[in-house]
């Protein structure tokens, strides 16, 4: 039996894991994101703190549709940036 492109991402959109009111293109933007291999550094957040400060951005925004990745990206900038300043200040 052949699946249809739509089908196929469906189905994989559907596995990711449930986060409560979290919709389903953030997920899905976590996702891929999470399969793209990137050399970490000591200030480099996890995925879990990312998603989490992702999902706290998009609720800041008024959880608008579409553009998962801009709330992605606000989350990275920041937790790195705040990771780099302890680092900073315990030096």
């Amino acid at each position: 039996m052949s699946h249809s492109r739509s089908q196929k991402n469906e189905s994989k959109s559907s596995r990711l894991p449930a986060q409560s009111g979290q919709p389903a293109d953030v997920r899905a933007a976590a996702a891929n994101r999470a399969s793209i291999p990137v050399a970490e550094t000591r200030y480099d957040p996890t995925h879990k703190e990312i998603a989490e400060r992702a999902y706290q951005c998009w609720n800041e925004r008024g959880c608008p549709d579409g553009t998962p990745e801009v709330d992605w990206s606000r989350a990275e900038q920041e937790l790195r940036g705040k990771r780099q300043a302890k680092a900073a200040n315990a030096t």
